[in-house]
């Protein structure tokens, strides 16, 4: 998982949301496939769960994600 680069000038959901972005465009994520929850999310990229549910919130903006409730997060 690629890191955070906290000096980019550029906020930490739009990097997120990137490097989702660009694991979809690449096909290491695949439509049906279900992301991992918020918090695992957060631990991993060592940032808050308010930023990954920015991160998702653009995603989803963009239908490249999509919410199941009680379910999770999936690939579009």
């Amino acid at each position: 998982m690629p890191t955070i680069d906290w000096g980019a000038g550029v906020p930490a959901h739009e990097q997120i949301a990137a490097a989702i972005r660009a694991e979809i465009a690449s096909g290491v994520l695949k439509p049906g496939d279900k992301l991992p929850h918020r918090d695992e999310l957060a631990e991993a990229w060592g940032t808050s769960h308010v930023t990954i549910s920015r991160a998702l919130g653009v995603l989803q903006a963009e239908h490249l994600v999509y919410h199941r409730p009680s379910k999770g997060i999936y690939i579009s």
